[in-house]
């Protein structure tokens, strides 16, 4: 299914943002871009069972904070990437409570997707925020063909295409953690890490990155939790691709401004609108 362009909205946006105002304006005092992120931790160990990365109110206060502290460590690492790739972006902490992806979608218009209308009507906007999520299902490790599996895994999807669209809406550029592995079953589709990686590719308002693969040395006895190394080169690979877009559109913004020739034709006016050229 064919993504949302964003190139264009995000060269306009660090034009204003990285590049200052204009001629004669000032330079913004903040981030080029502004990061939030929100879901489970990536970095830190998932402490308790296969349902780690999603608790509920039942885990308690305690399991609350431990998924607050262990997604600070993921900010943390995440800014820590940014900062040695020389990247103008800020990582902020969005959901990071514990809070299901569910429960995220209905405390809000009772959990009532933005109609098909609303986003073909909404303004073009200039994305200064990302969003980057990392939800994932309460059982990843039940087969999706058991029926109640199945059921869970629907409304998944579903709460994920109202939560893109309403972050759409709002004119942010969302991006979703691809899980890590599996690393057994590789081919199996009933496998709920390969079936959330379709899942993530497969919805036209989100950009999914970061997956890779792992053996059963990485990863503890339940396949869910990496080891040290593979965690940071997930963060690593995460960071890159990130860093990626925002060095494309650094490049964009300088061949609008000083050689617009060297973008195509017919993908000039999509890649360079509201970028001026500069005289010569």
């Amino acid at each position: 299914m064919k993504k949302i362009p964003i190139l264009s909205g995000l060269a306009l946006c660090l034009v204003v943002a990285a590049c200052g105002g204009g001629d004669g304006a000032p330079a913004s005092a903040g981030p080029a871009i502004r990061l939030a992120y929100s879901g489970a931790p990536l970095v830190a160990a998932q402490r308790a069972s296969v349902r780690a990365a999603a608790p509920t109110g039942a885990s308690g206060g305690a399991g609350r904070d431990a998924v607050v502290a262990d997604n600070q460590a993921t900010i943390d690492s995440l800014q820590a990437a940014f900062k040695a790739r020389g990247a103008d972006i800020a990582v902020y902490p969005g959901t990071i409570d514990g809070t299901t992806l569910h429960e995220l979608v209905m405390s809000e218009n009772s959990g009532v997707a933005p109609t098909d209308a609303e986003l073909r009507d909404i303004p073009w906007g200039i994305p200064t925020e990302w969003v980057l999520i990392n939800f994932k299902f309460a059982d990843m490790v039940t087969r999706n063909d058991d029926p109640v599996q199945r059921a869970a895994i629907d409304q998944f999807e579903r709460d994920l295409d109202t939560y893109v669209k309403r972050e759409y809406l709002k004119g942010r550029v969302v991006y979703a953690a691809q899980p890590l592995g599996p690393c057994d079953h590789k081919d199996d589709t009933t496998n709920p890490i390969v079936t959330l990686s379709a899942i993530l590719s497969q919805n036209r308002y989100v950009n999914a990155i970061g997956g890779m693969p792992v053996t059963p040395e990485q990863m503890d006895s339940t396949c869910l939790v990496p080891n040290d190394a593979v965690r940071s080169a997930y963060v690593a690979k995460i960071a890159d691709r990130l860093f990626g877009e925002y060095t494309t559109a650094l490049d964009t913004i300088d061949k609008c401004k000083h050689s617009p020739a060297a973008i195509p034709e017919n993908e000039r006016a999509a890649q360079c609108w509201g970028i001026a050229p500069k005289k010569k």
